[in-house]
Formats: C-alpha cells, sequence, structure tokens
C-alpha cells in the first residue's frame, strides 16, 4: 500500500521533528521515498532556513508582586522543539530575566541573573544547540507600576 505525500510528510515529521519546508523538500528530491528523505532530513537539519524565518513559538508571561509585569516571545523552528522540556525552561528563564534585568536593551545582551558571569545570549545558545534548532528572543516588554 502506498502512501499520500500527506501521510508521508506526517510520518516524517513525527519521526523527524523536521520543520515542514525541510520534509517537502526532501520527499520532492527524493521522489517521495521516506527512507531516503528522512536520510536528506538528517544530512540537512542543520542548513539555514530559507528566509532566516522560525515557525512557531511562544509567549510568556509573569508579574511579580504585581507591581512588575513582563511578556516575552520566544521564537524556534518547530511546534515541537516549543514543547520541549528545554525550551519551556528557557523561556521561564527569559521571563524571570525581564523581570529581574534593567529592563531596557536587548535581552540576549544583558548579564544574566542567575549568574552575572554569563550573558542570557549564552543560555539561548546552549538551549538552541540542546535541542538542535535554531532559538532567538523575538521581543519583550516590561512594565512597571
Amino acid at each position: 500500500m502506498t502512501r499520500s505525500r500527506t501521510e508521508n510528510v506526517k510520518l516524517l515529521r513525527e519521526k523527524t521533528g523536521a520543520r515542514l519546508t525541510l520534509i517537502r523538500d526532501a520527499l520532492l528530491k527524493c521522489g517521495d521515498d521516506v527512507e531516503k528523505a528522512e536520510r536528506y532530513i538528517a544530512e540537512n537539519r542543520n542548513a539555514p532556513n530559507p528566509g532566516g524565518e522560525l515557525g512557531t513559538g511562544v509567549l510568556v508571561a509573569d508579574t511579580h508582586q504585581g507591581r512588575i509585569g513582563a511578556l516575552v516571545e520566544v521564537r524556534c523552528g518547530t511546534d515541537f522543539v516549543a514543547r520541549t522540556d528545554e525550551f519551556r525552561a528557557l523561556c521561564r528563564e527569559l521571563v524571570l530575566q525581564a523581570l529581574g534585568g534593567p529592563g531596557e536593551g536587548p535581552l540576549e545582551e544583558q548579564d544574566y541573573i542567575r549568574d552575572p558571569a554569563r550573558k542570557v545570549g549564552a543560555l539561548v545558545d546552549e538551549c538552541a544547540r540542546k535541542v538542535g534548532e535554531q532559538i532567538r528572543v523575538a521581543r519583550y516588554v516590561r512594565w512597571t507600576v
């Protein structure tokens, strides 16, 4: 029984967690052969995403004593990564940084509040290496009353 391209995309997405554009390209270049496409994905997983766009992400919000509030948008390539414990822990750390940090300038360039010898960008890069996908802080905002 042969599968449709949609079924092949779903199967490869479940197996690899790769972004949809990479899966589609792999199937087109490999003539809908799932095994060949899986190898193609493994070889090209770390190639830059065309256009540099990150496909998904999360918004994280928190307050401190009802007087300081922060909202952080963190982007990654796939929803699979967005659901991982590592990514969610990073997002939690980033919103805490937005609450407790200086509140100005790019978040990635701030000194990390838990370890001032490190920058927040190093924390983001560390998580990106663990999950195997690019991660970036798209934007953040902090309010005080």
